[in-house]
């Protein structure tokens, strides 16, 4: 069930199925379309929150109420683009895919993506602020674990990653995340391509294939 899923969500979506631990789990051991469906809307729960908590962040750092105007009307756009497109979706013909399962599955994952698009303008929405020092504190004294990257979203991750590059002063060709390391007080830019010890080199590609599995 889960390939046939993947596949043709994939055409709906251009986006791979989301890979959280609690939607996973809730696929292994659904069984029947009404579970499988029950995954969705609980994940799509879960996306929902997510998006809903970016948005009003990023609604607040606004500069005006033009602006916070204009990015309402945006986010009130995208819903009924989304909600318009998964439903379209229930006429394709796909086979032996249930007809109750392609809006809710593709709901969650139109969501999925609109959460990591939000929180990546949160992120590097004009002056990025102070935030906070370091998303993996101590990514150059030891070996990362799946459970390091489990809390971070996509975007968190790309910085992660970099901010291992920053910790040696590299200078970044993207402006957004060369102004995210000038606003933190530690990030001194130096010329050249630093030298990374063992374990910050394995630490950049561990960083690197968790990406690559979620994009």
């Amino acid at each position: 069930m889960r390939i046939w899923l993947g596949v043709s969500l994939a055409l709906v979506t251009g986006a791979a199925l989301a890979e959280s631990p609690d939607f996973d789990a809730c696929l292994d051991r659904a069984q029947g379309d009404a579970a499988v469906a029950q995954c969705y809307f609980d994940e799509d729960a879960r996306q929902t929150a997510r998006m809903d908590t970016a948005f009003t962040r990023l609604l607040d750092a606004q500069p005006s109420r033009h602006d916070r105007r204009l990015l309402g009307e945006a986010q009130s756009a995208w819903i009924g683009w989304r909600d318009a497109q998964c439903e379209w979706g229930r006429a394709l013909p796909w086979g032996d895919m249930p007809d109750d399962l392609i809006a809710p599955a593709c709901r969650m994952t139109r969501t999925e993506t609109r959460a990591d698009e939000l929180e990546n303008l949160l992120l590097f929405f004009g002056s990025p602020g102070p935030g906070p020092d370091f998303l993996l504190p101590d990514s150059d004294k030891r070996s990362l674990t799946a459970d390091d990257l489990a809390g971070l979203s996509l975007s968190e991750l790309r910085i992660a990653r970099n901010e291992i590059f920053a910790r040696h002063g590299r200078r970044f060709s993207d402006p957004q995340l060369q102004a995210w390391f000038e606003a933190r007080e530690w990030y001194v830019p130096r010329d050249g391509e630093p030298r990374l010890s063992a374990i910050e080199t394995a630490n950049v590609a561990f960083i690197a294939a968790e990406e690559a599995r979620r994009n």
